[in-house]
């Protein structure tokens, strides 16, 4: 249980981290954002679709505002193509984390704890109880 744990609040202190830096270094605001949503939808609603699906990729990796890039998709866009648009971006960034941990999660087991028993106990304990 407690490698499981370890696990989990080691990836917690990575996401959150990457959220402090992109706050202290002024990336990714909401204000920012909105600009760049707006200077798409002056050239083509192509590019305000093809941002924020990026964007909400991003979010696998960095912490981006997901709601407010959802709503500001709805109101550039429309309901049915700034959905279409946020739809992309969630699925990929599920898919891609969910495929990166199929393929790294081993990996990243054996860098929180090198006791196999360990990592088996984790296993165990995710497979029966899941994250909760």
């Amino acid at each position: 249980m407690k490698t499981l744990l370890k696990l989990f609040l080691s990836l917690a202190a990575v996401f959150a981290c990457t959220f402090l830096i992109a706050k202290f270094f002024g990336w990714l605001s909401v204000a920012q954002i909105q600009h760049w949503l707006q200077q798409a939808h002056a050239l083509s609603p192509v590019y305000v679709g093809a941002i924020v699906a990026l964007l909400l990729f991003a979010d696998l990796f960095i912490a981006v505002p997901t709601l407010t890039i959802t709503i500001l998709a709805g109101y550039f866009l429309g309901f049915p193509t700034g959905a279409f648009s946020a739809l992309t971006g969630t699925l990929l960034a599920g898919y891609s984390g969910y495929f990166l941990s199929r393929h790294f999660g081993d990996a990243m087991l054996n860098l929180i704890s090198k006791d196999q028993t360990k990592i088996m106990e984790a296993r165990q304990t995710f497979q029966r109880d899941g994250f909760v």
